[in-house]
């Protein structure tokens, strides 16, 4: 029987810090909820926000918050970190260097101590249908939380203000039978980001709440010291970067589009290729120099036609 991951015992009950990353694609609105959770508690700080699909989280913004904690005497008032995430479609930084960062910052958070109380994926509701970059963001979150983790997993949708004519509780039922349902399954659970101005930042303190109740309760405290997969991957069971399941799923789906784009009649998506052919060749420098010692890096991918 493996036993399930926990959080390191060394780590102080009473004075770890409650972790919440908030994940999803570029332009789900990861940073404007974050803005309104910030708002609602009086925080001064404040994270950027980008312009619809152009990405301002590069690097991973942890925020603490007070207060968050103080109707939950199990919780015995320890500070929540919120932590804005780039998504893995991001402008401005490649699919692997938003692994190893996200990776990285995770790694250290589980060392030091601190424990996941959640975590809030954001998707836009307005978007027509569900593209191939909300699949890959949605994959990539995955491998990155495991399966015993989704029981304190908040999918949020955003945007419902853009509805128009269109009738956005009929997409949200599709998602929910479809994309989101084997997540769901698992204990996942969908809330709604207010559409009304007015109301958001109540929304924002709802969200997080449904997170807090969730590990406050008779059974939190084992539900509390849950990680996530990659936390279990690099630090209980001390695995290479290499060997974690989000690692490989990004290099099966690298090599997939080089085959794909290199063989297929017709077109070739040129400007597709060129991405795909450039993270093998981040990822290959990258292992190759084996100078990491955050994770023990070794090589691992064979070079392709690049």
């Amino acid at each position: 029987m493996v036993a399930k991951p926990r959080t390191p015992k060394s780590a102080s009950k009473s004075t770890s810090n409650i972790v919440i990353p908030v994940m999803g694609a570029t332009g789900s609105g990861k940073s404007y909820f974050i803005n309104k959770l910030l708002e609602a508690t009086r925080t001064s700080e404040r994270v950027k926000v980008g312009l619809e699909l152009a990405s301002c989280t590069a690097e991973l913004r942890p925020i603490t918050i007070k207060g968050l904690t103080s109707g939950y005497s199990s919780l015995e008032e320890r500070d929540v970190t919120i932590v804005d995430t780039p998504g893995f479609d991001d402008s401005v930084t490649s699919d692997f260097e938003t692994i190893k960062r996200i990776a990285t910052w995770l790694k250290k958070s589980f060392e030091r101590g601190s424990v996941l109380g959640g975590v809030i994926y954001v998707h836009d509701i307005s978007q027509d249908r569900f593209t191939g970059a909300a699949r890959r963001n949605l994959d990539m979150f995955n491998h990155l939380c495991g399966q015993p983790c989704l029981k304190k997993v908040v999918i949020l949708t955003t945007k419902w203000n853009r509805a128009g004519p269109r009738n956005l509780e009929e997409l949200e039922a599709d998602l929910r039978d479809k994309h989101w349902a084997a997540m769901i399954g698992k204990g996942a659970q969908t809330l709604r980001f207010d559409a009304n101005e007015n109301l958001q930042c109540k929304s924002a303190l709802g969200v997080v709440d449904a997170l807090l109740s969730g590990v406050a309760g008779t059974s939190g405290q084992e539900l509390l010291e849950e990680v996530l997969q990659i936390q279990d991957e690099l630090v209980n069971r001390k695995m290479s970067l290499k060997e974690t399941k989000i690692a490989e799923a990004l290099r099966t789906e690298l090599e997939e589009i080089i085959e794909a784009e290199t063989t297929k009649k017709g077109v070739t998506d040129e400007a597709r290729l060129a991405r795909a052919r450039a993270q093998v060749k981040e990822l290959w420098s990258f292992l190759a120099r084996g100078v990491s010692t955050a994770f023990q890096i070794i090589p691992f991918l064979t070079p392709l036609s690049i």
